[in-house]
C-alpha cells in the first residue's frame, strides 16, 4: 500500500485488506496514505478500508474526514461497513450499539449535506439498519433525497 512505484490498484488492494486484517493497528497508515499525497485511487480505497475497523478511532477518523467530494463517496460507504448490523451482530450485537447508532446518525446527517449521494448514503443506511433512522428520514419528507432513501431501509428493517 505504501509502495509510489507499484500499481495503484494493487495499493487499494493492500490498503482495504490492511484495514481488514489488520484492525486499529492499521489506522496510522491509512490515515498517513489517506492524508498524504497518494493517488486518489488509493484514497478512496484507504477511505473504504476504514469501515473494515470496527472500532470508535475508525468512526472517529471518517467522521473528521467528511467534507471532501473526492473521498467522501468512499467515506460514506465505509460508515455503513463500520455500522452494519450484521457485521457487528457476528460480533455480538451488543459490542457495536453505540458505534452503529452513531454511524447512522452521520448518515442521516449526509443526506442534507450531499443529497448527491443519496444512493451510496441509501445503501449504507439500509446496511446499518439503525431502527431510528427511519424516523429521522421521514420527517425529511420535502428533502428528495430523503424520499428516495426509503423505499430501501423501509424493505431493509421489514426483514
Amino acid at each position: 500500500a505504501r509502495q509510489p512505484k507499484e500499481n495503484p490498484r494493487w495499493r487499494s488492494e493492500a490498503a482495504v485488506s490492511l484495514g481488514m486484517c489488520a484492525g486499529e493497528e492499521a489506522l496510522p497508515v491509512l490515515l498517513d496514505l489517506l492524508d498524504g499525497t497518494t493517488p486518489l485511487e488509493v484514497k478512496k480505497a484507504c477511505a473504504r478500508a476504514l469501515g473494515r475497523i470496527p472500532s470508535e478511532k475508525a468512526l472517529q477518523a471518517i467522521q473528521t474526514r467528511l467534507g471532501n467530494p473526492e473521498i467522501d463517496p468512499s467515506l460514506i460507504t465505509a460508515l455503513g461497513l463500520l455500522g452494519s448490523k450484521w457485521g457487528w451482530d457476528a460480533r455480538g450485537a451488543e459490542n457495536g450499539v453505540e458505534i452503529r447508532k452513531q454511524c447512522s446518525n452521520l448518515l442521516v446527517s449526509q443526506i442534507s449535506r450531499v443529497p448527491e449521494l443519496a444512493e451510496p448514503i441509501g445503501k449504507a443506511i439500509a446496511l446499518v439498519a439503525w431502527p431510528e433512522s427511519l424516523d429521522q428520514i421521514e420527517r425529511m419528507s420535502d428533502n428528495p433525497a430523503a424520499r428516495a432513501i426509503l423505499p430501501l431501509l423501509r424493505r431493509t428493517l421489514e426483514r
